[in-house]
């Protein structure tokens, strides 16, 4: 990846209203490129587990987006909210950026849907629906969007 494959694919787009950065983002690697993303967007979401590994690949993302003044938060996804690992991700997390007030835990229905090519809103009664609809909910209202 350039900066002209960038260019070349924001070439006519005024802008993102979201931009969802779900990978190891190796920004030491393409630190221009990243940076003609963010720019592009009004929101970065950022979603991350609560594993050390986790941790370590998205904050210094969080840190790059920052620097731009970039609206952006972390989604903390497939997490187990009632343990001492969750809680220290948190704390580690709100060091670098703020946090999606809902937090999208560890249910086997997401990863059924998944696996299936669905979507969890679109399994009726899929545990773990309401955490989704809440960070969609924070979405949205970050953007400024109507319901």
């Amino acid at each position: 990846m350039s900066s002209s494959d960038i260019r070349d694919a924001l070439n006519g787009i005024d802008g993102f209203d979201l931009l969802v950065i779900d990978t190891p983002p190796s920004i030491e690697d393409h630190p221009e490129e990243f940076k003609l993303l963010a720019l592009s967007s009004d929101l970065i979401v950022v979603p991350t587990g609560q594993s050390d590994d986790d941790l370590d690949s998205v904050r210094p993302w969080m840190r790059f987006v920052r620097r731009y003044g970039k609206n952006a938060a972390f989604v903390m996804n497939r997490v187990k909210p009632r343990t001492r690992g969750f809680t220290e991700a948190q704390r580690k997390l709100l060091g670098d950026g703020r946090i999606c007030p809902v937090e999208v835990p560890d249910y086997e229905d997401i990863q059924f849907t998944a696996g299936r090519g669905l979507g969890l809103l679109e399994l009726k009664g899929g545990k773990g629906s309401e955490h989704v609809a809440g960070v969609w909910a924070f979405v949205r209202h970050e953007l400024e969007l109507a319901q």
